[in-house]
């Protein structure tokens, strides 16, 4: 430990580049259990942990059930009037969605939204997506 301290003394800009790594590292860390804390569903379809706003459909088979996802309540009202309950969801979210190639995934997972649609689809996201859920 005597020869690494030695060495970021004597080499500043390589001990900011080695600091500025590990805080990214740090946060990535964060997000990636911000993830998986916000998606703990076993499955889309589990009637206890779905978002608010969704009006699920009654089907349990996910290679025919559909989610629409659609800006507003307003837009969600008549979306819920026109839909087959047997297999189509409706998932009517607030305004714009972030744009989640702007930012780093701790942030896009503070939103609101971004959550709701994680939760809706139930697959997870970053290392723990699963496509057969």
């Amino acid at each position: 430990s005597a020869v690494l301290e030695r060495f970021l003394v004597e080499n500043p800009e390589n001990a900011d580049k080695i600091i500025k790594r590990n805080l990214l590292a740090q946060k990535a860390a964060r997000a990636a259990k911000s993830a998986r804390e916000a998606v703990k569903r076993k499955s889309a379809f589990d009637v206890g942990t779905l978002p608010g706003k969704l009006a699920d459909c009654s089907t349990k088979d996910p290679q025919i059930a559909e989610l629409y996802i659609v800006e507003g309540n307003s837009a969600g009202g008549s979306a819920k009037m026109g839909r087959d309950r047997n297999f189509q969801a409706i998932l009517p979210l607030r305004g714009k969605v972030i744009n989640s190639q702007r930012f780093q995934l701790e942030k896009v997972l503070r939103n609101e939204e971004i959550i709701s649609m994680i939760t809706a689809f139930g697959t997870g996201v970053g290392p723990e997506f699963n496509i057969s859920k």
